[in-house]
């Protein structure tokens, strides 16, 4: 059986920041990763639609190709992601029509868009997760030893401060704001109002 690992849609996410897009979030249905796939605004509407269990009066492209299929006698067994190139996803939709399977290349938001129509299941390769997943345990790991890291920091700073002269305070005070650096100014001020007791 060839090695892929199953998926489950998140959700779609819309942002503006350079151009609308739509970003389809998938999770590992067995593990901490995402796979977040930027769609075009028809397939993010086809899938939509089915998330939110909205029936169109009229039937949308996905609609009739699903329709199409099934008159057929054509389903979807599966449809997987298996490549990604240049940051362009590929995928392909598996289909079974009297005992006969076939696999069929397609743009991943249209096999999802197919998938939930059949209820079939999502697979990515092993290959796929480890180019474009997203770790959150690894993420969450890291971000936590960035808070420690810049905690050490600010801790060395202040035991660093509490050493100078209220004289090299003053000096080092100056330089502070002369190079805009202003937070290290307002710790050294702090400091300085802590050595007169004023806080």
């Amino acid at each position: 059986m060839e090695d892929k690992i199953e998926l489950e849609i998140l959700g779609l996410t819309y942002t503006e920041h350079t151009q609308p897009t739509y970003i389809l979030i998938l999770k590992e249905k067995n593990g901490n990763r995402r796979l977040p796939i930027v769609i075009g605004h028809f397939e993010a509407q086809a899938i939509a639609i089915k998330l939110d269990k909205i029936t169109p009066k009229r039937p949308i492209t996905h609609d009739l190709t699903t329709n199409i299929l099934k008159t057929f006698g054509i389903s979807i067994i599966e449809i997987t992601i298996n490549k990604m190139e240049d940051d362009i996803f590929y995928s392909e939709i598996t289909i079974e029509q009297n005992g006969k399977i076939i696999k069929i290349d397609a743009r991943p938001s249209d096999a999802i868009a197919l998938a939930l129509r059949f209820d079939s299941p999502i697979y990515a390769t092993p290959q796929v997760l480890n180019i474009a997943g997203i770790d959150l345990s690894k993420l969450q790991q890291q971000q936590t030893e960035e808070n420690r890291v810049e905690d050490t920091i600010k801790s060395d700073e202040a035991n660093f401060l509490t050493k100078l002269s209220i004289e090299e305070l003053n000096k080092l005070m100056e330089k502070a704001v002369e190079d805009e650096n202003y937070e290290l100014a307002s710790k050294i001020r702090d400091e300085i109002k802590r050595r007169k007791g004023e806080i």
